[in-house]
């Protein structure tokens, strides 16, 4: 009877779980042992090894950004799971951390890669028309326990260019004035201008020069006007606007010269004229000696409410046109309107993204000096101005953005690919603004969101000396700040670098401060390869063998002789409980179903073909999760047989 129920009791026993017992005892005499007080049991204490109760742990993400829709595809690098039990949460929390909002990841069985990556798409955050980006979480879950891992940052962005489904998008008049003629009295509005093939830029030029603005702004009658004129004349004279070219030591940027190429001639020719007709038509109305009410409004229609991707104002900087430039910039300085210049465009960012990109250097000292343009604005990729700067490797530029107000405040800014400034410029080996931004409070232990990487890291993994040696000894970098695999930069540095003079250097630089230092512990996993059973391979002749997607597609059933093997083997793992779980017919093992006098392994590989509880690829598959390898040659071999595959 006891043996029964030890029995009964054996199948309820999760066999990657324990807990350890604690008894006290007095020792009597003839060394009888008496309790002293009921026993202790510990917490449970699961099998890190197993699938099935292993701790669950993000590795690395290949993007840590989705648009507000979702759907975006993303890799997990993880630690062991199964494919029945696994679900990738993402959630947010308020203030006071409760959760407001949750979903799941997109995924199927497929999408489980040999039990260390997951396939998914995003789902949609809860508003999909979100203006700004959204900080939530996400972290792997096991429903059979509730076990999480550790949650990592993911951000939510707006998307680009959202409009309603199916409204159409109105086309501007390019021959004339689209000037809402609701906002101004008929009086004020300017001419209709007839943009021919043959306009001459050099005629509208001359048109009004800095004298006849002058006079042209004189005419605005207002006490405000003289009061934004105090206020910034210093500064306005100053300012060095009557040459703005592209000037910068450091010539013409990459990104610059990307753009370029994608910039065709008759675009280049559209944006000209988009220009010259914008300056004209604000010439124009500016000689009719309008209020300074009216001037502002006339200037938001034409620089912020626009239509197309970018404004007259971005399109002369893209171009070039110094004349333009020079105009947009007196009229916005004299009429206080300085906000004017953070004007996004569709996709490029504002005119200070511009004029980075386009290695403007004069025109971004003017915008970050007189007009205090903001450094946190982004692009569509979500790209500040300093991001930008990276690509100038004489340092001008990024020297220039440095100095403008509040950098502090968007110097560790992540782009969409989750990199701060100080991160592309150790990507792009720039030293220069790397020395520069750690001058001026950039975090240099700031890590990754996909993989947890400081700048020293990437420094490492890319092998920049110059950078390793300035990041060490010129900033209070903290070295031992680990990534999500729990290496720090000094480990990777000594037991992964292939550069002899990176591995002196980090040597040295644990010596001097005397630095405890842990060696790498490489997991090793069932499917390792051991010196000696390298050998034995190597004294093996193998077949070529390929695992065809449709291998298994005409099996149904197993042979008799491949059920007696793969049967013997469970039997003698005990694996097929655990086999019994993934194939959600746990309830069988509660219920005593098997007969253990004869193998339960047959009865439950029978059962479950039998009722269509799971497929045999399906079956092979999890016992490959269970790391049964023998079983799944032997399987293989059957499909192969059934298949026609070694005909």
């Amino acid at each position: 009877m006891i043996k029964g129920l030890a029995e009964a009791e054996s199948k309820s026993i999760n066999l990657n779980v324990v807990c350890l017992r604690f008894d006290a005892f007095y020792v009597g005499s003839n060394d009888v042992y008496f309790p002293l007080c009921p026993p202790v049991f510990s917490h449970a204490i699961n099998n890190l090894k197993s699938a099935l109760t292993g701790e669950l742990k993000i590795v690395r993400l290949d993007h840590c950004t989705s648009p507000a829709n979702g759907g975006r595809e993303i890799f997990f690098l993880v630690e062991r799971v199964t494919k029945k039990n696994i679900k990738v949460r993402f959630y947010e929390l308020d203030d006071d951390d409760h959760v407001t909002w949750e979903d799941y990841g997109r995924f199927n069985d497929l999408d489980v890669h040999h039990q260390y990556a997951i396939v998914l798409k995003t789902p949609p955050y809860k508003n999909k028309e979100i203006s700004s980006q959204v900080k939530v979480f996400v972290e792997l879950v096991r429903p059979s326990d509730n076990a999480r891992s550790e949650p990592k940052e993911f951000t939510y962005i707006p998307v680009q260019n959202q409009g309603r489904p199916g409204a159409k998008r109105s086309r501007p008049n390019e021959y004339s004035s689209d000037f809402d003629t609701l906002s101004i009295g008929s009086e004020n509005l300017p001419a209709t201008i007839n943009l021919s093939g043959d306009f001459d830029i050099m005629s509208l030029t001359e048109n009004l020069d800095s004298e006849e603005l002058r006079i042209a702004m004189s005419n605005i009658d207002s006490d405000e006007f003289n009061k934004i004129f105090a206020r910034f004349g210093k500064e306005y004279e100053s300012a060095d606007i009557e040459r703005l070219s592209l000037d910068a030591p450091g010539g013409r940027s990459i990104l610059q010269r990307k753009l370029n190429l994608k910039i065709k001639p008759c675009q280049n020719y559209e944006y000209m004229r988009k220009v010259q007709r914008v300056y004209q038509e604000i010439s124009e109305f500016l000689k009719t000696k309008p209020n300074l009410v009216a001037v502002k409004e006339f200037m938001r229609h034409y620089l912020q409410d626009f239509k197309d991707e970018f404004n007259a104002f971005h399109m002369a900087v893209m171009i070039n046109d110094k004349t333009a430039i020079n105009f947009f910039i007196r009229l916005i300085l004299h009429t206080g309107e300085l906000d004017l210049v953070n004007v996004l465009s569709h996709k490029l960012g504002t005119v200070l993204h511009l004029a980075t990109i386009y290695n403007n250097l004069k025109l971004v000292k003017i915008l970050v000096s007189t007009f205090k343009a903001d450094l946190s604005r982004k692009d569509a990729d979500l790209n500040t101005p300093l991001h930008l700067a990276v690509g100038d490797f004489e340092g001008y530029m990024m020297d220039a953005l440095l100095k403008g107000k509040d950098v502090d405040k968007c110097i560790n800014s992540e782009n969409g690919n989750n990199y701060t400034p100080l991160h592309l410029a150790v990507e792009k080996k720039n030293l220069k603004a790397v020395q520069l931004l750690c001058k001026n409070g950039a975090d240099v232990d700031y890590r990754h969101a996909c993989n947890g990487f400081t700048p020293l890291r990437f420094a490492v993994e890319n092998g920049y000396l110059e950078i390793i040696n300035f990041i060490l000894y010129q900033t209070n970098v903290n070295p031992k700040v680990r990534d999500f695999n729990e290496l720090d930069p000094l480990q990777v540095a000594l037991h992964g670098s292939t550069h002899p003079e990176i591995k002196h250097v980090v040597q040295k630089y644990i010596s001097e401060n005397e630095l405890p230092f842990e060696e790498i512990n490489i997991k090793e996993e069932p499917e390792d390869i051991t010196p000696e059973s390298e050998m034995l391979i190597s004294e093996v002749k193998v077949e070529p063998f390929i695992l065809h997607d449709n291998l298994y597609i005409n099996v149904t059933r197993f042979t008799d002789q491949c059920l007696d093997e793969v049967s013997r083997i469970l039997d003698a793992s005990g694996k097929w409980q655990e086999l019994a779980v993934l194939l959600d017919v746990e309830h069988l093992l509660r219920m005593q179903t098997f007969d253990e006098r004869k193998s339960p392994s047959k009865q439950l590989l029978n059962y479950v073909v039998a009722s269509n509880g799971g497929s045999i690829k399906e079956i092979r598959d999890f016992l490959e999760n269970l790391d049964e390898v023998r079983a799944v040659q032997i399987m293989d071999k059957m499909a192969q047989d059934i298949s026609g595959y070694n005909s």
